[in-house]
């Protein structure tokens, strides 16, 4: 998400927030749901109270993944630049006083490229994968918007890559 500043709205209306559900949510605010965005698509094996879980949240160009105790329940793609930058903020929260959640152990690792962004040529257009497919092996010139499309990775081993894809 973008600097939150002052602002309590951001994570939800211009981020994107894992949930840890209450006992016996459903839908979108069960653990491991994407909130506002993708419930999870298998129940998450959450522990009893008292007893610690463990939170996975891969971010993978435009994809979430989240894992709950080694367990995959969720993946989601989004399509809003907006909503994933490179260089962003990662908020922990809890919303309600009666539901207490503690956090241990927390560890951020970056997958760092050796260098990231778009790649400008002619005219001022950026070369963007076709219809933000990486799967079609299609590249084109475009005009630069942002997109995720738009964003090459050099990971230092010599390839350029789009979406995790030489």
């Amino acid at each position: 998400m973008p600097n939150p500043g002052a602002d309590p709205t951001v994570p939800g209306t211009r981020g994107l927030e894992v949930n840890i559900g209450p006992a016996g949510a459903t839908g979108a605010s069960q653990t491991g749901a994407i909130t506002g965005f993708s419930p999870p698509t298998t129940t998450a094996p959450v522990r009893p109270a008292g007893q610690w879980n463990t939170f996975e949240i891969t971010v993978h160009w435009n994809t979430v993944t989240v894992l709950v105790n080694g367990q995959k329940v969720n993946e989601y793609t989004t399509t809003d630049p907006a909503r994933i930058n490179h260089n962003s903020y990662i908020g922990l929260q809890n919303n309600g006083a009666n539901d207490p959640v503690r956090f241990r152990n927390i560890r951020v690792k970056r997958d760092t490229p050796s260098t990231s962004g778009p790649l400008v040529g002619v005219n001022n257009r950026c070369l963007d994968v076709f219809n933000g497919d990486v799967n079609q092996q299609i590249v084109q010139m475009w005009a630069c918007g942002g997109y995720f499309a738009q964003v090459w990775t050099f990971p230092g081993d010599g390839t350029l890559q789009a979406g995790g894809r030489a």
